[in-house]
């Protein structure tokens, strides 16, 4: 129980650091000393004059930014633990059942429709999501109501097909602009982070982890297969379908703030799998602090490394989960089929 607690809190405190780097960094550098003297000013506390540009930049750009990866990266990595549990494959991730392609449909409809820059287009993003999971459901469930790996995964890239065909179609009539936007978001992006979107993904991330949390018993005995689950106590199906809905909302609601970040969800999970164990009581949070980690650092490469311009940051998680993709494939070729 002390380690557990000693790691959770390194991982924290490791986190904060992250995110204080990552407003210090970038065109404009803000020292630290400034940060201090702009959050006292602002809780009144000291008065200390600064210029007005600094400020702005950092609390409306740069920490609502950073806070923003850290839940993004938290909740991938969080989602991708779930679901490789769940479906006992390290190359499982949240986006296997068509949430991306479901939400890049919907999103690149409201860019289309020219809502790029409203509150629609991660409303249309969310909506596409869980319209395009629920769909997977229904195909996959058995007139018992219950579901096999095999027809979930088929039915989810069945399901992903035809969504990437929606936005290639909306892709076809875009005109310049809207396909720039439409690339962002399909590539990743947290450009547009806002204190809203912290705040209602921040609850929603809270409510998932304590439910998650208190069922990683049933968890672990669902990584040992069903029938071992149900010998154990547990209802295989009951919590496969609760865990899978828990999932399927955070992720949904990821995207549709971020657009698509691909591998965080794969090479986290499996990264903190080889250094902390499978015991999902401490593997879930641990995953969930250097998922937040990871992506603090990658939006800094993204925003940084070829400045002024910004890369996408999905551009940056490809580079370094791709060649870990690769090492999971070859070192598990056995566990590959598991999946089905």
């Amino acid at each position: 129980m002390k380690s557990r607690k000693f790691l959770f809190l390194f991982l924290a405190v490791f986190l904060v650091l992250s995110i204080s780097f990552a407003t210090i960094v970038g065109s404009v550098h803000i020292p630290l000393q400034k940060q201090m003297f702009a959050m006292t000013n602002l809780l009144q506390i000291t008065n200390v004059p600064l210029e007005a540009s600094d400020v702005f930049i950092l609390l409306h750009i740069r920490l609502p930014r950073a806070i923003l990866a850290a839940l993004v990266g938290f909740s991938l990595a969080f989602c991708g633990t779930i679901m490789q549990g769940i479906f006992r494959n390290p190359l499982a991730d949240p986006y296997l059942l068509g949430i991306a392609s479901g939400a890049t449909a919907g999103a690149t409809m409201m860019i289309v429709l020219g809502f790029s820059l409203s509150l629609m287009m991660p409303i249309g993003a969310f909506l596409g999501a869980i319209f395009s999971v629920a769909i997977t459901y229904l195909i996959a469930q058995s007139q018992w109501g219950s579901f096999s790996n095999v027809t979930l995964i088929l039915s989810g890239v069945a399901m992903g097909a035809m969504f990437s065909s929606i936005t290639t179609f909306f892709i076809f009539i875009s005109e310049d602009e809207q396909l720039r936007h439409i690339m962002f978001w399909i590539m990743g992006s947290l450009a547009n982070s806002r204190w809203l979107w912290i705040f209602y993904l921040s609850i929603l991330l809270a409510i998932v982890v304590i439910i998650a949390n208190f069922l990683s018993k049933q968890l672990d005995a669902l990584s040992l297969g069903d029938d071992m689950a149900f010998h154990l106590g547990v209802n295989p199906a009951f919590i496969k379908k609760l865990l899978l809905l828990l999932a399927t909302i955070l992720t949904a609601a990821v995207v549709c703030v971020s657009g698509t970040i691909g591998f965080v969800g794969i090479i986290i999970p499996h990264t903190s799998r080889l250094l902390f164990g499978s015991s999902h009581k401490k593997l879930l949070i641990a995953s969930g602090f250097m998922g937040a980690i990871f992506l603090v650092f990658c939006d800094i490469l993204s925003r940084t490394i070829a400045a002024p311009v910004e890369i996408p940051i999905g551009i940056i998680t490809a580079i370094f989960g791709a060649p870990f993709f690769l090492y999971l494939l070859i070192h598990h070729k056995k566990t590959v089929g598991s999946i089905l």
